[in-house]
């Protein structure tokens, strides 16, 4: 079963605000090179990391998703964007739980100030 992380919001901060004044975070490699991260991992999952997000978290969880995608690879990585084929399943609503639950190592889930009216709890 995967793990679930339980992370406190941050409020406005993205990680680019994160960084220390004057500081720059060094470029993300290309992941062109990285496939042997996923090939030589002791895990019989699909994915590393697997992101359940808001719609106006977009921006903040496509920033998470590059930087676990230039550690892992982007096919590792289950987010949207990256598989979107997959995404556009007419039944999308029955695959998912199987895609999170079953073939994630890691579930992380970015929630809003207005996470619990949105009925998603």
């Amino acid at each position: 079963m995967p793990r679930v992380i339980k992370l406190t919001a941050l409020g406005p901060h993205t990680f680019s605000n994160l960084q220390p004044p004057g500081i720059s975070r060094p470029p993300i490699p290309s992941t062109e090179h990285r496939l042997d991260v996923v090939s030589t991992r002791d895990t019989a999952k699909r994915f590393r990391v697997a992101l359940s997000f808001a719609g106006e978290k977009r921006d903040f969880v496509a920033q998470a998703a590059a930087i676990r995608a230039a550690r892992f690879v982007e096919a590792a990585i289950l987010y949207d964007k990256y598989h979107e084929a997959e995404f556009a399943l007419r039944d999308l609503g029955l695959y998912l739980p199987d895609l999170y639950h079953d073939q994630s190592d890691l579930v992380i889930i970015v929630v809003c100030r207005d996470y619990q009216q949105k009925g998603m709890v």
